[in-house]
C-alpha cells in the first residue's frame, strides 16, 4: 500500500487521500484544479525499506508496483490527470543509513538494491500498460534514478563527486539506527558541500539534485513512456 504523509505526522493511504479530496466535506473542484496539473510521483523508497518483516522484499516490490497501477488509474479516471512525471527508486541499499547499518565495512545492502530493481522492473511494465490504455492527451515521463545514482556511486571521477558514502550533515545514533541531522549536528564545510551525494542519511544534496535535473533534461535518464519525444 502506498502511503501519503499529511500534517507532517500522520500517514494515510494515498488513494484514501484522493477520495477525501474528491468526495469529502471540503471536496475540491477536481475539474478546475486537476485537469492541467502535472502529477509528480516519487514513491517506493520508504515502502521498500520499511516493508513488512518476514516478507520477501522482491515479492513486496511486485505488490507495490501493482499499487502504483491502481494509483495511476484513479488519478486518470477519477481526477482527470493527464500529465505524469514518475521517478523510479534509486539504489536504496547504498544510502548512508543503510551502509552504516552494515557495520565496519559500510557495504551497500544488496537485498534492498535487488528489491528496488524488481520494483522498477514492475513499474516499467505498469507505466507502459497505462500509456497503452490512456488517451492520446496523456503523457507519462519516467526518470531512471537507479541508473543515474548507480553511476554516481560507482564512478566518482565521472560524476564529479568526492564522497559517495557519508552524509554532509549528521551523526550516527545507534538508538535510532540512522544519521541524525539537526541544528546542533556537524555540517560539512561550504567548500566540501558540492562533493557530497548525500546531505543526510537518506536524502541527496542540492548538487546531486541539480545533476539529476541536467541528466533528465538531456534525456539521458528521462523518457516518454510508449511514445517518441
Amino acid at each position: 500500500m502506498i502511503w501519503f504523509v499529511v500534517d507532517g505526522l500522520k500517514c494515510s493511504p494515498i488513494l484514501d487521500q484522493i477520495h477525501q479530496m474528491l468526495y469529502g466535506p471540503k471536496k475540491w473542484d477536481a475539474k478546475g484544479r486537476f485537469d492541467e496539473a502535472v502529477y509528480v510521483i516519487s514513491v517506493g523508497g520508504n515502502e521498500l525499506m520499511f516493508s513488512p518483516k518476514g516478507k520477501d522484499p522482491r515479492v513486496f516490490a511486485r505488490q507495490l508496483g501493482s499499487e502504483m497501477g491502481n494509483l495511476l488509474k484513479t488519478l486518470y479516471e477519477k481526477v482527470g490527470g493527464r500529465k505524469y512525471f514518475v521517478n523510479n527508486v534509486g539504489p536504496l541499499g547504498c544510502i548512508p543509513n543503510n551502509r552504516e547499518r552494515s557495520g565496519l565495512e559500510k557495504k551497500c545492502n544488496q537485498e534492498l538494491n535487488v528489491a528496488a530493481e524488481e520494483y522498477n522492473r514492475v513499474l516499467d511494465e505498469v507505466l507502459l500498460n497505462f500509456s497503452r490504455i490512456s488517451d492520446n492527451s496523456t503523457v507519462v515521463v519516467v526518470a531512471d534514478s537507479f541508473k543515474l545514482f548507480s553511476l554516481f556511486l560507482e564512478c566518482l571521477a565521472v560524476s564529479g563527486f568526492s564522497n559517495a558514502t557519508g552524509p554532509c550533515c549528521g551523526v550516527w545514533a545507534d538508538s535510532m539506527g540512522m544519521f541524525v541531522c539537526n541544528d546542533t549536528s556537524p555540517l560539512c564545510s561550504k567548500s566540501e558541500r558540492e562533493g557530497y551525494i548525500f546531505f543526510d542519511g537518506a536524502h541527496t544534496t542540492s548538487s546531486a539534485n541539480l545533476k539529476f535535473l541536467d541528466f533528465c533534461l538531456d534525456r539521458k535518464i528521462c523518457s516518454v513512456v510508449g511514445k517518441l519525444l
